[in-house]
């Protein structure tokens, strides 16, 4: 069954397991989110798009799967904010197959938006405020300019993260993204 990262929910095991998770107990803003993630949640390699409870039971995760965390997070303790999803992929076309991926989690706030980022070790926090999507976009792209993979890969597309299902190899996890 595929599903749509904007409602994939916590099964009671993991809702029961952040109760009783003291040092989630204590966060009480965004900011105090983004520090418990930077603590307690770090970057590996995708081998196979996690749950928000595998993420949260194991420590780390795959950017993608750390979103999928993310989300999971704002829905129990910020239900005030609208969140959305962006993922980007870096190529050539010579070496398309070759590519670098990348999800973040953008939320919004007095009608303006912020990128929360865990994963993407120098640009950890909270970034913002941006008016629009696009200006978020055009920022990424900025980052993107000045990394050391942009002669390599410097081409970006951007979509959103969705139809994609727990289990998927990364392969399939972009194919779903890229042909939403």
């Amino acid at each position: 069954m595929y599903y749509d990262i904007q409602t994939d929910h916590l099964t009671n095991y993991a809702l029961e397991s952040f109760s009783k998770d003291d040092s989630l107990n204590n966060i009480k803003s965004i900011k105090d989110f983004s520090s418990w993630m930077k603590s307690n949640i770090h970057y590996s390699d995708y081998t196979h798009l996690m749950s928000a409870e595998e993420v949260y039971k194991n420590r780390r995760g795959s950017c993608h799967d750390q979103v999928i965390f993310e989300k999971s997070i704002f829905r129990k303790l910020f239900k005030n904010y609208k969140t959305g999803t962006i993922f980007f992929i870096e190529y050539n076309d010579d070496e398309s197959t070759n590519a670098k991926t990348h999800s973040l989690l953008y939320y919004f706030h007095n009608n303006m938006i912020f990128w929360f980022e865990n994963a993407w070790g120098d640009q950890q926090g909270i970034h913002g405020p941006f008016k629009s999507v696009k200006e978020l976009k055009e920022c990424i792209v900025k980052i993107h300019e000045k990394e050391s993979s942009y002669k390599r890969y410097p081409k970006l597309e951007f979509t959103t993260v969705k139809n994609v299902k727990h289990g998927m190899d990364l392969g399939e996890f972009v194919s779903k993204c890229l042909n939403n």
